[in-house]
């Protein structure tokens, strides 16, 4: 039996036995990707000869890196069009994404969204709430990229803070 798993490089990463020299090679490349606009997904494998497969953590260890996967999926062509409409009307545009924040701020720079910040999951759990209203009534455009695991319940649950716009 072979385990296959695809998903996000800095999830599956850690599940692979890769070299530090191999990893951070692996992570240049997804960085490469990423300012080319496109969402990337690692691809891992693993024999597994037991008749019963075990816990999702360990079936999902100790895997070797087959390669990484770019995928393009641009913004509808109404997009840039809409986004120049707010900028005329005077509104802000914010991008909040699963994406790699790499990823989404070449996306939203292509709309003509500004992208001045990017601000990833951890940056994001460490802002207070006075420096994260701050950021946004400071001017500029940001992406969020959290990148919350899927099996995340809610935003609290994530440690993601709820805001409402001002």
């Amino acid at each position: 039996m072979i385990v296959h798993v695809k998903g996000a490089p800095e999830e599956v990463f850690p599940r692979c036995e890769l070299t530090p020299r191999r990893q951070a090679a692996a992570l240049a490349v997804v960085d490469e990707m990423a300012g080319c606009g496109l969402r990337v997904l690692a691809v891992g494998r693993r024999d597994w000869s037991a008749e019963l497969l075990p816990e999702r953590d360990e079936a999902e260890s100790r895997l070797t890196l087959l390669g990484l996967i770019g995928l393009i999926d641009p913004a509808r062509p109404e997009v840039a069009a809409a986004v120049a409409a707010c900028h005329t009307a005077g509104i802000r545009v914010h991008v909040v994404t699963g994406d790699n924040g790499r990823t989404a701020a070449t996306i939203a720079r292509g709309v003509g969204i500004g992208a001045d910040r990017v601000i990833d999951g951890p940056a994001l759990d460490a802002m207070s709430d006075a420096d994260l209203d701050a950021l946004l009534t400071s001017g500029g455009e940001v992406v969020f990229a959290p990148r919350r695991r899927p099996s995340c319940e809610s935003p609290t649950h994530c440690g993601t803070r709820a805001r409402s716009s001002r």
